[in-house]
């Protein structure tokens, strides 16, 4: 590396601890409800419905088959 190079990278920082972080994944991979509603919650995100968004909600009820 010469002289005029100089090193960049990127520091991941967040203000939750790794197993509150592990938890919402495993909330978002089991929940029955929109993983879209999920995500925009997670994110602060504005809620924008969408009718057939996400594997949940495009799935049939059992008793509707």
């Amino acid at each position: 590396r010469g002289p005029k190079l100089s090193r960049v990278g990127i520091l991941d920082i967040t203000s939750s601890p790794p197993s509150a972080i592990d938890q919402e994944v495993i909330n978002y991979a089991s929940t029955d409800g929109c993983r879209r509603r999920f995500l925009n919650t997670y994110f602060g995100n504005e809620r924008q419905d969408v009718a057939v968004c996400c594997d949940n909600c495009s799935r049939v009820p059992m008793n509707q088959h």
